[in-house]
């Protein structure tokens, strides 16, 4: 968690060559609240996992999934209220769940199913040392 942290931290007063920019004004772009639920979805991702007493697809699947949730679920607030009282360009709820969601994750589900076979490789890996 603290590497994440620190990403987040520096990176948004980095300058750097992006489609919206750098630095501090980042904090004003409609994807900001993404970066915030990484942090969050990371740091639930890692509680679930870590408390698991068997380490199985469909546990490590369920964490990775929560995870992404949380991601969604910031990013999505963040654009709503970014957008409708701040940028002064309104858009509505269902905009909002249709291009911040369900055109995007349906890839992000696909990366979450991958991470878990992964990570469940990896630790049959590391327990064989």
């Amino acid at each position: 968690m603290p590497v994440h942290t620190a990403a987040f931290i520096h990176d948004p007063f980095r300058a750097h060559f992006r489609e919206q920019g750098g630095g501090p004004g980042y904090i004003f772009q409609p994807t900001f609240g993404y970066l915030l639920g990484f942090i969050a979805g990371a740091w639930l991702t890692g509680k679930l996992s870590e408390h698991m007493e068997k380490l199985s697809f469909a546990r490590i699947l369920f964490a990775n999934l929560a995870g992404l949730l949380v991601v969604y679920l910031f990013g999505m607030v963040y654009v709503y209220i970014i957008n409708n009282y701040y940028l002064n360009t309104p858009i509505g709820i269902w905009p909002v769940v249709l291009y911040c969601f369900l055109l995007a994750v349906p890839g992000d589900i696909c990366l979450c199913v991958l991470a878990a076979v992964l990570a469940k490789k990896l630790y049959r890996a590391g327990h064989a040392w």
